[in-house]
């Protein structure tokens, strides 16, 4: 061994032993030491003070003999008041409790110990060896300052991983849900590492029934959560599929595509003439209008074969009637009304409902085959019920 590697062990030796001895670690670890035997002391507390409750009570001292007195009737059995609660499950185990909470503290102990005994060891050796030659004890020092050195530092994981499952559960606070970025928040941590943390400890069952989305932006302690999040998804992924099926009708139907464009113009004319109109009655109408032309628009787009039935309502009702609409939305903002305008405001006004009315008759009639399909499965239903004998008089239980 050379001059150089020589100082190069020292200075390797000599950063090591002043990590381990700086003041923030040494205070850290104290700390850590000091909760690990707290919760010691409580968990020992506990278990006497469960031992004392279950053992036995000693047998009274029996009195001496005094006269027979007359029999008593016996007393009923005492009927509890109420069920004993059942243990519900635990969504999150207590920090005194998981694992490394102990370890964690020791580990770095013993390797700080460790690293400090075979520093020591490895320098007396190279001070008093005259030849500086690499020996077996040197080599098992240095071995096991290698293996100490390894054991703080994940004891030091342990510790710092025990402390942020401790932020974790304070910024939970008992709720069924968090956010992984509000938990990141609150650790000073980035969201992908903690989103790998809360994994890690998912795995080691610091949550027993904790689940993330399939995003990875939201941790769930229970199962019930966790169901109603995966009913959701499959009703959202149901409607993601059906829109996309509606979109590729259109695209493989010009014809609806081209209606429905048409439509959309149209609700959007009859929405701007009802905001550009003051009049209550008037907006009144024309909401109704509005509505029932949107129905009769989306029930075409889930049924394209109705595209027949509402040609002459798409060539020449809505057509007419939005000229009606912006007539009306034009005279409305005349700064002077004469009698002709106040006249054809209330003949528009009175068209109006009649063209409410046959527009929801048209929206009806889009239905007269299911109907149909309904009235005929009933008819249908009722025959064999009574083909069956179980309607009427016929009907005789088992």
């Amino acid at each position: 061994m050379n001059d150089n590697d020589l100082n190069d062990l020292f200075r390797q030796i000599g950063k090591t032993v002043q990590d381990i001895a700086s003041p923030e670690n040494i205070a850290e670890l104290k700390k850590s030491i000091d909760e690990t035997v707290r919760d010691v002391k409580d968990a020992v507390k506990q278990s006497a003070a469960a031992n004392r409750a279950a053992s036995p009570a000693p047998p009274p001292l029996r009195p001496q003999a005094a006269p027979a007195a007359p029999p008593r009737p016996a007393k009923a059995a005492a009927v509890p008041s109420a069920p004993p609660k059942t243990e519900e499950k635990t969504l999150a185990i207590p920090p005194n409790r998981v694992p490394g909470h102990a370890a964690g503290p020791l580990l770095t102990v013993a390797g700080a110990g460790g690293i400090l005994f075979s520093a020591a060891a490895i320098g007396h050796l190279l001070i008093s060896s005259a030849s500086l030659a690499i020996t077996a004890e040197l080599i098992t020092y240095a071995a096991l300052m290698a293996l100490s050195a390894f054991a703080a530092a994940h004891g030091t994981a342990l510790r710092l991983r025990v402390r942020r499952y401790r932020t974790y559960l304070h910024e939970i606070s008992g709720a069924a849900f968090c956010s992984i970025r509000t938990l990141a928040s609150s650790a000073g941590k980035t969201a992908g590492y903690v989103l790998r943390d809360i994994k890690k400890m998912i795995r080691r069952g610091y949550f027993p029934q904790g689940h993330l989305d399939e995003q990875g932006t939201c941790l769930m302690l229970d199962d019930k959560t966790f169901k109603q999040y995966q009913e959701l998804m499959t009703r959202a992924k149901e409607k993601e599929a059906y829109e996309k099926e509606r979109q590729e009708q259109l695209r493989s139907n010009p014809e609806l595509e081209s209606v429905i464009r048409e439509g959309k113009q149209c609700l959007g004319q009859i929405r701007e003439a009802n905001e550009a109109i003051p009049g209550e009655e008037i907006s009144r109408k024309l909401s109704r209008l509005e509505s029932v032309t949107e129905k009769i628009f989306e029930y075409v787009a889930q049924h394209p074969e109705k595209l027949p039935e509402i040609r002459r309502f798409m060539s020449y009702y809505l057509p007419t009637t939005l000229k009606l609409v912006n007539a009306y939305r034009k005279f409305d903002a005349q700064p002077v009304q004469g009698e002709n305008i106040l006249s054809s405001k209330r003949e528009i006004e009175d068209t109006l409902d009649t063209i409410n009315l046959a527009f929801e008759n048209l929206f009806d009639g889009l239905f007269e085959d299911d109907a149909m399909d309904v009235s005929t499965d009933i008819s249908v239903l009722e025959t064999m019920l009574r083909q069956e004998g179980l309607t009427g008089s016929d009907f005789k239980r088992s």
